[in-house]
């Protein structure tokens, strides 16, 4: 006996079996991760039962617009379902699955009978459920051993915006982007799932982590659009007030900084809410999926005039004071180009630039556009990518189309001076015409301004045309408003100075009857902090530019102003228009 009165036999003995249990739980465990891992893997993966392979779904990257909303975010969430041919007919098993879900067991028992032993035994709760209640789905799948219990993980994607948004976010569909942005930048936004494999125990929790394997999933970048989630808003409803009261086939408005390129609203109508079933239309991709902003080209107009006079302008091919005689018609080749009305005479007699672009006279700018000559027309519209798609980051752009094999060159530039022969995409379009507000400097339009922490570069694309040349354009373009006798008087906004352009053009072929009203306009006139385009194709009802796409594009001024805080710029009430600055340049 030892003076502590232990036995130092029964220490012995009792250290001897602790360290015998010790090395026995050691070699246990050797002999399951290293000697017999496969073995016992193997047993399990034939058993099926408590060897389990496991997706670690990686969260999708969310979109946010400019101003901090997301458009477009993963709800952690799953979907469950029941295969009634692998689970207990107990009413015990009903109920502890109900208390997981909160699903009624009377449904979940009803719907069981129903199936079981059908050729569909499969049932799919539609309705999302949390990852808190995925956890105790799973416990209740391992307790009574119900392999046909499953829950399909991953996200819910879902769209404040809805429809709102839709052209621009696109959606996923069968876990991968198919429109838009989702499409555009799957790479970066899917990530990269992880999976587990390995034994569970009855409670469905992974056993050793010696046994199986596990990688850890990797989530998606999130992106930063430039777009600003209230403009998006305004010039959604306003396109679609206007689709809807013409009776057109669809419209579209495009939002630009003149100085960035940076896309602050993208809006059309037909549009689809993406967190709705997927509509088909004979077989075939309804067109509310299409987003006709950079997926479609439209005939111009007489918005293409300002373009016209900027070039010429800058070419020296005339000056602001450069008068043209328009009888109403003029002969290019053997073919006659008229005026349009506009509600009175078509022969708009002496027309200076400012009175060509007030009134929209054709004969001015084919006459314009003759000076210049072809080479350096053309020249032009490819320094203003309109012969190109717009690269802005979705899957399936356009490009601009314009014949350069055309035999009739002269006429095809006559009517080109006017916005004919020619069909834009119209991010492309608005690019081209914000050029104007941005002292002549293009810039590429851009509708992801960050990726993660990566910021995406301003794309500028040089000068195109002069400073004074591209000024002098925009001041003429006052008239619009601000003339007696200008196509969009009516739409003056009270204490502020606007600048545009109307236009609609006739679409013509065996298949495309109809016009497509148009109108551009800066807001404010001078330094413009936004350009608007506006694009309303086949409408019924009317179809001058100043009638149905004039309208939207006020809605939409305004809302630019209350955004920005921008000041009015001149007293209340209607003023006489401003002299362009004059651009001192010999006459073509």
């Amino acid at each position: 006996m030892s003076p502590s009165g232990v036995d130092p036999g029964r220490l012995r003995l009792v250290t001897g079996l602790l360290a015998a249990g010790f090395l026995a739980a050691v070699l246990g465990q050797a002999r399951v991760q290293i000697f017999e891992r496969e073995a016992i893997l193997a047993k399990a993966r034939q058993s099926s039962r408590f060897f389990v392979e496991k997706t670690l779904p990686a969260k999708r990257g969310t979109i946010f617009s400019s101003d901090g909303l997301p458009l477009a975010e993963d709800w952690d969430a799953g979907e469950l379902r029941v295969n009634s041919n692998h689970v207990p007919l107990s009413p015990a098993f009903f109920v502890d699955l109900s208390t997981a879900t909160g699903i009624a067991p009377s449904e979940i028992q009803a719907l069981v009978v129903q199936r079981r032993g059908t050729r569909s035994p499969g049932i799919v709760w539609r309705k999302p459920i949390g990852m808190a209640t995925v956890a105790a789905v799973e416990s209740v799948r391992a307790r009574w051993r119900a392999d046909g219990v499953s829950v399909a993980r991953g996200g819910v994607r879902h769209y404040p915006l809805g429809s709102l948004a839709g052209g621009i976010v696109g959606y996923v569909r069968e876990g991968k982007g198919d429109a838009g942005i989702e499409q555009g930048f799957e790479d970066v936004l899917a990530g990269r799932d992880g999976f587990q494999s390995g034994i569970i125990d009855r409670r469905g929790e992974f056993l050793t982590k010696g046994v199986g394997e596990r990688r850890e999933p990797r989530n998606g970048q999130p992106i930063v659009l430039t777009v600003d989630s209230q403009l998006q808003r305004a010039a959604a409803l306003a396109v679609r007030k206007a689709v809807e009261e013409n009776d057109a086939d669809s419209g579209v408005a495009v939002v630009l900084d003149p100085k960035t390129g940076d896309v602050l609203a993208m809006a059309n109508w037909p549009s689809w809410s993406p967190g709705e079933p997927y509509p088909e239309a004979g077989g075939r991709r309804s067109s509310a999926l299409v987003n006709p902003a950079v997926s479609s080209v439209f005939e111009p107009g007489s918005t293409f005039k300002a373009l016209t006079l900027a070039l010429a302008l800058d070419a020296e091919a005339l000056t602001t004071g450069t008068t043209v005689y328009c009888s109403g018609s003029i002969l290019v080749g053997k073919r006659r180009i008229s005026c349009d009305h506009h509600g009175g005479s078509r022969a708009h007699g002496v027309v200076t630039p400012e009175i060509g672009i007030a009134k929209s006279c054709n004969v001015a700018a084919a006459t314009w556009a003759l000076r210049v000559g072809y080479p350096r027309y053309v020249e032009f519209l490819e320094k203003l990518g309109l012969l190109d798609p717009p690269g802005i980051g979705f899957a399936k752009e356009a490009k601009g189309y314009f014949r350069k094999d055309e035999p009739a060159k002269q006429l095809q530039l006559a009517t080109l001076g006017f916005g004919q022969s020619i069909s834009a995409v119209p991010v492309s379009l608005a690019a081209a015409f914000a050029m104007l507000g941005n002292h002549g400097v293009l810039v590429r339009p851009r509708i992801v301004r960050r990726i993660g922490e990566r910021e995406m570069p301003v794309r500028t694309a040089g000068q195109v045309v002069s400073p004074a040349a591209a000024d002098a354009t925009l001041r003429i373009m006052e008239s619009v408003f601000e003339n007696p006798h200008g196509t969009a008087a009516k739409l003056r906004l009270q204490g502020y100075l606007l600048a545009g352009k109307t236009g609609t053009a006739q679409k013509v072929g065996a298949k495309t009857k109809g016009y497509v009203s148009n109108f551009v306009g800066f807001v404010p006139a001078r330094d413009p902090r936004a350009l608007v385009l506006v694009m309303v194709d086949n409408p019924r009802k009317a179809y001058y530019g100043a009638a149905v796409a004039g309208p939207v594009f006020i809605d939409i001024a305004e809302a630019i102003i209350q955004r920005f805080g921008i000041p009015p710029d001149r007293p209340a009430g209607p003023s006489a228009a401003r002299p362009a600055q004059e651009v001192h340049q010999p006459a073509g």
